[in-house]
């Protein structure tokens, strides 16, 4: 069966969780040089496609994003144009050759703000759930730290990052509130909505996609 066109599944003006991995979990990012780079591709195209970042997770080879495009074509144009370009640097770098990522990307919208904390969540707690460090704003290629209201912690510039509507509903006290409800997460506390919406959200990754990324008994590195 024929893909559809990525925009037949992006709604516009609402946030959308994305997803990305290296192909056969190869890895995006080696060094520090690494993930600046791709940053500074991501910036340029953002802006040029007018796309509203609301989180953001790097990690060795994938990456979790949550944002909001303007039109049904917008993420197509901003991540197509963003990979393409780290991939020509990687490749050339590492004088590798063949695809760098699995395919361009999968996404999936987030119509409620329950989709919307699950996903952000979630991902800014990967690099913890991942044992890469103790605390889920340790992770410096993570937009944690900038929701926690600690943005000189992060790599990622504040600027960069516009606060989601349910991020911005948590009231004066954002940051104080989403680290209880991080830590309400890491620990089990929160409803066990937010675990099942993240992994439903998750599988919503096109099964072609998903085959090449799950092992044989289902499970994937996050």
């Amino acid at each position: 069966m024929p893909r559809r066109p990525r925009k037949d599944i992006v709604e516009p003006g609402i946030p959308h969780l994305i997803g990305m991995r290296g192909n056969n979990r190869r890895r995006l990012f080696s060094y520090t040089a690494d993930y600046q780079r791709f940053l500074d591709y991501f910036f340029e195209s953002k802006i040029e496609h007018r796309v509203d970042l609301h989180q953001l997770t790097l990690m060795p080879n994938h990456s979790h994003i949550v944002a909001t495009p303007p039109e049904a074509d917008s993420l197509s144009k901003f991540m197509g144009i963003c990979q393409q370009r780290y991939a020509r640097y990687r490749n050339h770098r590492r004088a590798g050759t063949g695809r760098l990522f699995e395919e361009r990307f999968w996404c999936t919208p987030l119509r409620t703000p329950e989709d919307v904390e699950a996903a952000t969540l979630y991902s800014d707690a990967n690099a913890m759930k991942a044992a890469m460090v103790a605390h889920p704003a340790d992770h410096v290629w993570s937009t944690c730290a900038i929701h926690y209201g600690q943005p000189e912690r992060s790599r990622i510039p504040v600027e960069w990052w516009t606060p989601s509507d349910w991020y911005l509903s948590l009231g004066p006290d954002a940051p104080i509130v989403y680290e209880q409800r991080m830590a309400a997460f890491l620990t089990g506390r929160i409803p066990a909505w937010c675990h099942e919406r993240m992994l439903a959200l998750e599988s919503m990754a096109s099964l072609d996609y998903r085959g090449r990324v799950e092992r044989p008994d289902g499970s994937s590195a996050r």
